[in-house]
């Protein structure tokens, strides 16, 4: 079996201690092991004494662009705004843009509702990385969740066998009742199954770019 791992000695992020509503923050949380697992330095990215993903949520929910494309999409504020992936993307680059070094970063999050797990292999074998939504189960009941995926294995004749991903919340495989979501192995068919659909075969998905 073949593996590569973009988050081998990269931090991994539990949003289980964030500050700002952790059991919502699955969808920031994920976008910051991404964007580590992808190289960029999310530490300089942050405020002093202050979580990436609390930084990142904090700025996605008082930053007045992602407030005009939210209320938008979302009039009555059924959902908050980085639960709306398109802002969610958004967000995440005008995070980075905000610093001073980074401010010509361009698009660092690119997303689409038309991924497959061909291109997010692709994109995985380049070095980047790819945040996806799904659907697991927790305690017997359904939850919706967002998660990175930062690896992935191949069988010796170079056949996608599955990916690894970084999940916030801990290990889908022991119900999350192990709180270490760091490195675990999912396979193409959990893959499959998990990952929501959009279109057909299709997947939404955020594609980060690998820093360079």
């Amino acid at each position: 079996m073949n593996r590569k791992n973009n988050s081998a000695g990269k931090a991994y992020y539990t949003q289980r201690n964030n500050k700002i509503n952790p059991s919502g923050a699955c969808n920031v949380t994920a976008m910051i092991n991404a964007l580590s697992s992808s190289g960029w330095p999310v530490e300089e990215l942050t405020e002093d004494g202050v979580q990436p993903e609390d930084s990142l949520l904090r700025f996605i929910i008082t930053d007045p662009v992602c407030e005009i494309e939210w209320k938008k999409l979302d009039p009555s504020g059924k959902y908050p705004p980085n639960e709306w992936h398109s802002i969610l993307a958004r967000g995440v680059n005008r995070w980075i843009a905000r610093i001073e070094k980074f401010k010509y970063a361009g698009i660092v999050a690119r997303f689409t509702e038309n991924a497959n797990g061909g291109m997010i292999a692709d994109h995985i074998e380049g070095g980047g990385n790819v945040v996806v939504s799904g659907v697991f189960k927790e305690n017997g009941k359904v939850l919706n969740h967002v998660f990175a995926l930062v690896g992935l294995t191949r069988t010796e004749g170079g056949v996608l066998n599955g990916f690894t991903c970084d999940d916030s919340w801990g290990n889908f495989k022991t119900n999350f009742l192990n709180q270490n979501g760091n490195d675990v192995d999912m396979s193409l068919e959990e893959f499959n199954r998990i990952a929501k659909f959009c279109e057909s075969e299709r997947k939404m998905a955020h594609f980060i770019r690998r820093y360079a």
